[in-house]
């Protein structure tokens, strides 16, 4: 037990009984489970003050109260994005507190409420959201040796500007519109998509798209880099997921995996974070983002680059055992 460690009223006022009962300091400490130091010093103060009630303090009172707290995070709470100047003003206006938005900020985050950057998610309708569960009750009992059978894909655009992972920049006030302390943009930046598998035997092919997919160019992808990569990973025996976009659902594209005995995974509708993809395309997004390229030729090489040596075998692997946890 720790000297002075904190000991509630009630702790202390046993102590005192036990004291005028003749009891020892270290008698007493082992008996209400203290350090016999803070035994001497609860019988001291009582001595002097004839109390155990904790002396006035110095220092500056408090501006609130712990229900006033309370109430902070409750207005924190109702509206997520509220703004430390706007959780103020109404914190004034409700429990008439007057501190500045540093103060509220500190409560919020003693609390745990940290202020972080919005993230960027579908709308999802309640059609969604029922699939998705059904979706999930539905491959809930499937094994890891089931989903090694499966090839999981996607495609994605890389910019030549607009990579950059960071949105913050330690800067001093009167940098705010230099070049190195922004992330600059252009109206149609130059970009690169890439089409992209991987199963639990390793990372499949990925082609360069040309243009908008369509679904003659899907065809070809198809064709030419899916069923290659998934009768060399797993073998005639496999499931083939993709998304539901528009290109993807297309009577050609359908005839095309009928011909050739593709079985199709179900997949719901506005799930992209169920896609186990989207964590190579943020890892390689990443990779790009620390480079200064400066040509479309040089983004597609950094792009290759990141899918044969960034995205290892043992990274894939984890992420297609992830589905079953």
């Amino acid at each position: 037990m720790k000297a002075f460690a904190f000991t509630s009223t009630e702790q202390q006022h046993h102590i005192i009984v036990l004291h005028e009962e003749g009891y020892s300091c270290t008698e007493i400490a082992k008996r209400v489970k203290c350090h016999s130091t803070t035994v001497s010093r609860v019988v001291e103060k009582y001595q002097i003050t004839g109390s155990v009630d904790d002396r006035l303090r110095s220092g500056r009172p408090r501006k609130s109260t712990k229900h006033k707290d309370q109430a902070l995070q409750c207005i924190s709470m109702a509206d997520r994005k509220l703004t430390s100047p706007q959780i103020t003003r109404i914190w004034g206006e409700t429990c008439d507190v007057k501190v500045g938005t540093t103060t509220v900020c500190c409560k919020l985050l003693a609390i745990g409420l940290k202020g972080c950057r919005v993230g960027s998610k579908p709308l999802l309708t309640d059609v969604h959201h029922s699939r998705r569960c059904a979706w999930a009750k539905k491959f809930a009992k499937w094994t890891n040796e089931q989903w090694a059978k499966v090839i999981f894909s996607d495609e994605n655009n890389f910019y030549l500007t607009g990579n950059q992972c960071n949105k913050y920049v330690r800067r001093f006030p009167a940098e705010e519109f230099r070049p190195y302390c922004l992330n600059l943009s252009v109206k149609h930046p130059l970009h690169v998509m890439i089409w992209g598998c991987i199963t639990a035997s390793g990372i499949g092919r990925m082609q360069i798209v040309q243009g908008i997919m369509n679904s003659k160019q899907y065809v070809e992808v198809l064709e030419k880099t899916m069923l290659p990569s998934a009768q060399q990973l797993i073998g005639k025996d496999f499931y083939f997921q993709d998304d539901n976009a528009p290109c993807h659902r297309a009577k050609s594209v359908q005839q095309w995996m009928k011909k050739h005995g593709v079985r199709l995974l179900d997949w719901p509708a506005q799930s992209p974070d169920l896609n186990l993809t989207e964590n190579l395309w943020a890892k390689i997004g990443y990779e790009i983002s620390k480079k200064h390229l400066k040509t479309k030729q040089e983004l597609t090489e950094s792009i290759i680059a990141a899918w044969h040596y960034i995205v290892t075998k043992d990274h894939v692997q984890r992420l297609i055992q992830s589905m079953t946890k």
